[in-house]
C-alpha cells in the first residue's frame, strides 16, 4: 500500500514499542551485534547514537523518509516517518521483532505489550489548543462551557482510550498533543511546531512462542489502520486539518 496521509498532514509515521517486563541485556556485544545484524538488512542505518538510557541506529536527518530502531533496558522500539509505502514501515517493524528475540534474549512469558501506533503531525503556526478545541469540540456541551468568555485555550488535549475485545488486553487510543506553551499563548507568537495525533493499538500479554511476535504486529497493524481509515480520518484528521486552515485565513 502507498502512503497517501500526506494529503491531510505535514508529516507521518509508523512506530511500534515492544515491552518487556525483565530488564534487557543491554552489554555491549548484545546491543552492537543486533544493529550491525539491522544495519546490514538495511543500509539506511548507518547512525549510531547513545542517549541517557537508549541507544539508537538511524537513518540520516535528511529531507523524506527517516527510520531508526532504538532500545532501552524496558523496552525494543522503531519506527518510520514518511515511509514511501506502509509495507515499507511494516517490514522494518516484523524485522525488528523478529530478530531482537535472539539477540536480548526476550522470552515469551517476558513480553509485557506490544503496541502499533500511527502518527500525523500538522505545521500549525497557531494555538493548538485552540485549534482542538475548534476542530473536535464545536458546538459540543464541553465547548459551551467556555462559550462566551473572555478567555484562551492553552489545555485541550484529549485522549480517549477503549478496549477492542472483552477481556480489555486489546486496546485502542486516540490523542492529540498541542506543544503550545502558556508563554506562546500570552505573548500571540506561535513557534512552528507540529501538533501531533496519534492512534495506537496495544496488546498486553505474554506469549505462547516468541515466534509470534511478528504475526501479532500485523494483527495490530491491521487494526490500526482500519480505525486511521474509518474513524480518524473523517472525524479526526479532516476537521484538525480544515480548522487549521481557517486560523491561517
Amino acid at each position: 500500500m502507498t502512503t497517501n496521509y500526506n494529503a491531510l498532514c505535514s508529516s507521518f509515521s509508523v512506530s511500534q514499542h515492544l515491552g518487556v517486563k525483565m530488564d534487557l541485556p543491554l552489554r555491549r556485544d548484545n546491543a552492537l551485534e543486533m544493529f550491525e545484524r539491522m544495519r546490514k538488512e538495511n543500509p539506511r542505518l548507518e547512525r549510531f547514537r547513545r542517549f541517557e538510557g537508549e541507544l539508537v541506529l538511524e537513518s540520516p536527518a535528511r529531507a523524506g523518509e527517516q527510520v531508526w530502531v532504538a532500545l532501552r533496558k524496558s523496552c525494543v522500539r522503531s519506527g518510520s516517518s514518511d515511509p514511501r509505502t506502509i509495507d515499507d514501515a511494516h517490514a522494518l517493524h516484523r524485522r525488528v521483532l523478529d530478530v531482537s528475540p535472539y539477540f536480548l534474549t526476550i522470552n515469551p512469558l517476558d513480553v509485557d505489550c506490544l503496541e502499533v501506533t500511527y502518527g500525523f503531525d500538522f505545521d500549525a503556526s497557531a494555538n493548538h489548543h485552540a485549534v482542538a478545541l475548534d476542530a473536535l469540540f464545536a458546538h459540543s456541551p464541553l465547548a459551551a462551557a467556555v462559550d462566551g468568555l473572555d478567555a484562551r485555550p492553552i489545555d485541550v488535549q484529549p485522549c480517549i482510550g477503549f478496549a477492542l475485545n472483552d477481556r480489555c488486553d486489546l486496546q485502542a487510543f486516540f490523542e492529540v498533543k498541542g506543544r503550545t506553551s502558556v508563554r506562546e499563548v500570552r505573548q500571540g507568537r506561535f513557534s512552528e511546531d507540529a501538533l501531533h495525533v496519534c492512534v495506537t493499538v496495544r496488546k498486553f500479554g505474554s506469549l505462547h512462542d516468541i515466534k509470534e511476535l511478528p504475526a501479532l504486529y500485523d494483527e495490530l497493524a491491521a487494526h490500526a489502520e482500519r480505525l486511521v481509515e474509518q474513524r480518524a480520518v473523517p472525524h479526526l484528521l479532516a476537521p484538525i486539518r480544515d480548522a487549521i486552515a481557517s486560523s491561517r485565513a
